[in-house]
């Protein structure tokens, strides 16, 4: 087997540290990506170009090779006199990055110096390298491995996939190139690289062709194929980062959460496992932790692993809130954005009351401080120092807002202590003179007094009426205790009693105070009763429960009855009960919008209209003049609670229950990255949707990649984006697509080296450009023997392109006609015992040459149509066969191995 796949275990120990489980870390200043460790962002310094060196293929074997033994590579050898090339493909959708040189890690395969070409490729979808962008060669000295580097003038910029090739320029030269493991079936197997020689049979004469499709059934040269590896290349490439930070609200209240909203480009390079270590984890390692993005809030929380992020500051200050963008593959790159933020403290309220312990009926002058406005609750209101009647005890929570709507509570409790009541009752406001006496009945015990005239018990109450003169008294009874009370009865001694009263109005509304008949002087109360629905809290005092009477049109009667020698007297008065009109808020929601199309909020309403109502929201409020049915509903397009604050009809002010909240989320504002003009053979298109997340659609739409192989024509690309309130936004944009031109190339025939130029024609359309080596304008001139590859590109108006390729077999004639004598052949050709010659022409003879122009065998005749001739002797390497006859001279080339 001429080809050699020797394993070398361990081969880059002697410069770079590896290990299974830790980081690459190799020695001198380069480094593999590490992210994993905080404290990487203690002294971050930002970036903006990032330089990196892209050691996929190596990197895959070191990190993810199985062997418990150590990584294994191997040397595959590239032979310039076989037209061999070695190509591995990378990954880059989108522009943004720039090629500055290529690295690859092999050595000579003899001593001396050989040189190397290596070389940036575009690609077809098969992987295949196809144009040539940028080239350079380096020497490559001696036997022993070692990295080689070529450094590009000018920095080549990419927006598609792309490869790596490396072919040696040097005639006989043979490059011992690095590649990783050939063991069958490895995780990391990606069918990236390509192969092309004349030397296999599996390369098609010189087809680039997979390494599975170069080692399959190609025992001779690869036993136990086929196989799946790669040569240790690398692409030396530069991209700048571009990472903005937002954070809001930008100024916040102590407690307030804010969002952490971040991105970065060029995201093509961000995601791709061959340029963010990151993500190469997370693919073939599993990783979870690692993140391209970190947000540090400036105070002592851990990173936030993610470019969005919500974080609650425990202390108020202003903080420069940073994401960091953490990128690279070899050499670690990171760019970072700040916006700063500004917690505001909360105001330091307070709560107190002129007294804090009152007696029940009493009031207390509430104070607020350390604030601007304040809201209190219990229906006290605003202000800062409110007078309160509490009728028990009662917590009273203010609320207070600062200058900078920054908000905090305090609160005062309030404490009620009862009267000692001082009501009494006697049976009747009029005592009819034969009475002998009258006691009342009373809730706690007191001191009663009255004027001259009447004669009282001042511990009991009880009137002696014999001895007491006729007339009309005040008594008034008074308690003691902490909280004392007075009250006070007019009592009428007479013979002739007087039943007559009124009560302050003739129509009540039913949720006001109960209220009692008023006497004039003499008169008394007697019994009290009513027409059917109107109930009285007391029938011996007249006091009228509304809450509890039902709404109508009453006549109250006053009966004192006749007794002991005093006639009776009835008197009535005509009163009218109002229902309160009420109000019952219920509806609102949240709904994605401005507000363009209102949420509901609905009002029940009771009573008797027409209703007078006012609607608020807390910041505005909406009057309602003239309602006449029920429900009403009120339309919101603005976000709040939602309350009737005012209420009534024509007769009473009525009451109000329940609230509706309306919230409305805004719709996200989404847009697409504008979108060129595309040729439908310039593969897949990544195309960005704002903000991130959404989804696309649209014909040749797969993820967020526009496939262009369809039918030339104008496509419409949507992209929906939902929110975490679960609002969504679209936004649509139209791609054309242009046909690329269809270019062929005719066939070149095989030509001398000694020929000199040749004028490059057979490319259509006409107009385009020849490229390849020796190539300047439309004139080929060879330099070396083998065989030249020429390209030929068209570029139409719509600025697509179409290529098309053919090859130039150039001979070293060595001085010999090569012209054609038919129907002579050579096999096999490579040869290195015996060869065939096989002519259907007369009298033919032939000799050897050797490339350097040695005659090797000298003229010989051909006995009959076939010769057999040992070329055992012969020492490796290209040799000449001149045949002559009668009708002309040929030369064919032979190869000895």
């Amino acid at each position: 087997m001429k080809k050699i796949l020797l394993m070398y275990v361990l081969v880059f120990a002697s410069s770079i540290s590896f290990g299974q489980t830790n980081r690459l870390r190799p020695a001198g200043t380069a480094h593999l990506a590490s992210m994993k460790q905080e404290s990487a962002m203690d002294n971050p310094v930002k970036t903006f170009l990032c330089l990196d060196t892209i050691r996929y293929p190596q990197i895959k074997e070191q990190l993810l090779y199985t062997d418990p033994t150590g990584e294994a590579f191997y040397i595959f050898e590239v032979w310039q006199s076989d037209q061999e090339a070695f190509s591995q493909m990378f990954l880059n959708s989108g522009s943004g990055l720039s090629i500055r040189g290529i690295e690859f890690f092999g050595s000579n395969s003899a001593a001396g110096t050989i040189s190397v070409r290596a070389s940036i490729y575009s690609v077809d979808a098969q992987n295949n390298p196809v144009t040539q962008l940028a080239t350079g060669t380096v020497p490559v000295v001696g036997t022993t491995p070692n990295y080689y580097r070529v450094n590009f003038a000018t920095p080549l910029a990419v927006s598609a996939n792309y490869a790596v090739v490396i072919e040696v320029v040097t005639g006989n030269g043979i490059l011992d190139l690095f590649v990783n493991d050939i063991t069958p079936a490895q995780p990391y197997d990606e069918n990236l690289s390509r192969f092309k020689s004349i030397y296999y049979p599996n390369s098609n004469n010189g087809q680039w062709v997979s390494m599975p499709t170069l080692t399959t059934n190609d025992a001779a040269n690869f036993p136990n194929g086929p196989y799946d590896f790669e040569p240790i290349v690398a692409p030396l490439v530069s991209y700048t980062i571009n990472t903005t930070a937002t954070v809001t609200p930008d100024v916040a209240c102590l407690g307030t959460p804010v969002n952490f909203s971040g991105s970065a480009t060029p995201t093509n390079l961000l995601n791709n496992r061959m340029y963010n270590f990151g993500v190469f984890e997370t693919i073939f390692m599993g990783a979870t932790s690692d993140s391209t993005y970190a947000w540090d809030t400036d105070d002592p929380a851990p990173l936030i692993w993610s470019n969005t992020g919500t974080y609650t500051y425990p202390a108020a200050g202003t903080y420069d809130a940073t994401m960091y963008t953490i990128t690279g593959f070899w050499d670690l790159c990171i760019d970072f954005a700040t916006d700063p933020v500004t917690i505001n403290p909360l105001p330091v309220v307070t709560a107190g009351a002129s007294s804090t312990t009152i007696c029940a009926g009493s009031t207390t002058t509430l104070n607020a401080g350390g604030a601007t406005n304040y809201t209190w609750n219990n229906g006290v209101g605003v202000g800062a120092s409110p007078v309160v009647s509490p009728t028990s005890n009662t917590t009273y929570t203010v609320t207070g807002t600062d200058a900078n709507n920054c908000v905090n509570t305090a609160s005062v409790a309030i404490n009620v202590t009862p009267v000692n009541d001082a009501a009494f009752n006697y049976p009747s406001n009029t005592i009819c003179t034969s009475t002998p006496t009258s006691t009342p009945t009373v809730q706690n015990t007191g001191t009663f007094s009255t004027t001259a005239g009447l004669i009282i018990n001042p511990t009991t109450g009880v009137i002696d009426v014999t001895n007491s003169t006729p007339g009309i008294y005040t008594v008034t009874h008074t308690t003691g205790g902490t909280c004392p009370d007075t009250e006070s009865q007019n009592i009428n001694i007479t013979s002739q009693p007087d039943a007559s009263f009124s009560y302050a109005s003739s129509a009540f509304c039913s949720n006001t105070a109960n209220p009692s008949p008023v006497f004039g002087i003499g008169a008394s109360a007697g019994t009290f009763s009513s027409t059917g629905g109107l109930n009285f809290v007391n029938t011996n005092t007249g006091e009228i429960n509304l809450a509890t009477s039902a709404p109508g049109a009453y006549v109250v009667t006053n009966t004192i009855a006749a007794s002991a020698g005093c006639p009776s007297d009835v008197q009535t008065f005509g009163i009218t009960i109002n229902e309160t009109p009420t109000a019952t808020v219920s509806g609102g929601g949240t709904v994605c919008g401005d507000g363009t199309t209102p949420i509901p909020v609905n009002i029940a309403l009771t009573g008797n209209g027409p209703w007078n109502f006012t609607i608020s929201n807390g910041t505005t409020t909406t009057p309602v003049v003239g309602q006449t049915s029920s429900p009403y509903t009120y339309n919101a397009n603005a976000d709040g609670t939602y309350t009737v604050t005012i209420l009534a009809n024509a007769t009473c002010q009525g009451t109000s229950t329940g609230s509706a909240t309306v919230l409305f989320n805004p719709n996200p504002n989404v847009s697409i990255s504008p979108l060129d003009n595309i040729c439908d053979n310039e593969g897949l298109t990544t195309i960005n949707g704002i903000p991130s997340g959404g989804s696309f659609t649209g014909t040749g739409m797969a993820g967020n990649q526009f496939d262009p192989a369809q039918t030339p024509g104008v496509y419409t690309i949507t992209y929906t984006y939902t929110d975490n309130n679960g609002c969504f936004g679209v936004a649509s944009e139209n791609i054309n697509v242009n046909a690329a031109p269809s270019v062929t190339l005719a066939a070149f025939a095989a030509m001398c080296l000694q020929d000199g130029s040749l004028n490059l024609s057979g490319g259509t359309p006409a107009g385009g450009e020849y490229t390849g080596n020796g190539v300047t304008g439309s004139v080929f001139t060879p330099t070396a023997a083998g065989t030249e590859t020429i390209t030929y590109t068209y570029t139409d108006l719509n600025e697509c392109s179409g290529t098309a390729s053919q090859t130039i077999e150039v001979n070293d004639c060595a001085g010999l006609d090569e012209s054609a004598l038919a129907a002579i052949t050579v096999s096999p050709n490579p040869a290195s015992d015996v060869i065939v010659i096989t002519t259907e022409a007369e009298d033919v003879s032939y000799s050897v040459v050797s490339e350097e122009g040695k005659m090797v065998v000298a003229p010989t005749a051909i006995q009959g149509s076939v010769e057999i001739i040992s070329v055992a002797h012969l020492a490796d390497g290209m040799y000449f066969i001149h045949f002559t006859a009668p009708a002309g001279e040929s030369v064919q080339k032979l190869i000895i191995k």
